[in-house]
């Protein structure tokens, strides 16, 4: 399903109207010329998506409370771009749990 997207001007003229959107799409897309751009959603899509954050945190430090699973972890997070700067092996804000031996 696509984001509905409505201009900021289109927002302050019709505002019912975007309200009528949101809540049937449950988000929308505000475009701006003179800021960035912004999303109106509903209070059960803002709501369920701090819900599925908090069970993906709690599923990560559950799978990163074991060795095997902090492992398998690092390993899949090398192949996943975060934001504009990928992981690397070793590279500065990476962290990764001492080993046995290590200094």
């Amino acid at each position: 399903m696509s984001t509905p997207t409505v201009s900021f001007s289109d927002l302050s003229k019709n505002s019912k109207r975007v309200a009528d959107t949101v809540e049937r799409a449950q988000r929308v897309h505000v475009t701006r010329r003179d800021g960035e751009d912004l999303y109106l959603t509903t209070e059960r899509h803002d709501r369920q998506r701090e819900d599925t954050a908090d069970v993906t945190a709690r599923l990560f430090t559950a799978l990163i409370g074991s060795d095997e699973g902090a492992r398998r972890t690092a390993g899949a997070s090398r192949r996943v771009p975060l934001g504009q700067a990928p992981l690397r092996r070793g590279g500065a804000g990476v962290r990764r749990r001492p080993r046995r031996g290590d200094a």
